[in-house]
């Protein structure tokens, strides 16, 4: 069993941007996650959020590093997932910027700023 959490953990490392937790909202269950290459400040909710690495909305601390994705609502930009990290699996590689600006090179469709 450890084996493949390790595999998938690794295999998911890539995947996502990477942020830590700046804001958390117990009362609302709700937080902020900044992303490390922009600075960039997003808003998440937990009951509309994937967590990946942790159960409950209470594992989450101010300052902890996490992987996350977002996605577009009707609010606007939100974290859609959030893979909390443990210590030893971060491989040191730097993060892609990924805001218009910041020489984007994702091959996907990145978040268009409005205005």
């Amino acid at each position: 069993m450890v084996d493949e959490e390790q595999r998938e953990s690794s295999a998911l490392r890539g995947k996502f941007y990477r942020g830590r937790i700046v804001k958390l909202r117990p009362g609302y269950r709700a937080g902020v996650v900044e992303a490390v290459a922009s600075g960039r400040r997003i808003p998440f909710e937990w009951p509309l959020v994937r967590v990946i690495g942790a159960e409950k909305f209470e594992d989450l601390e101010l300052g902890m590093e996490v992987g996350f994705d977002m996605g577009w609502t009707s609010k606007g930009l939100r974290v859609s997932v959030i893979k909390v990290f443990r210590d030893s699996e971060h491989d040191g590689t730097p993060e892609e910027p990924f805001f218009e600006g910041d020489d984007r090179k994702r091959t996907d469709n990145p978040p268009r700023r409005l205005g």
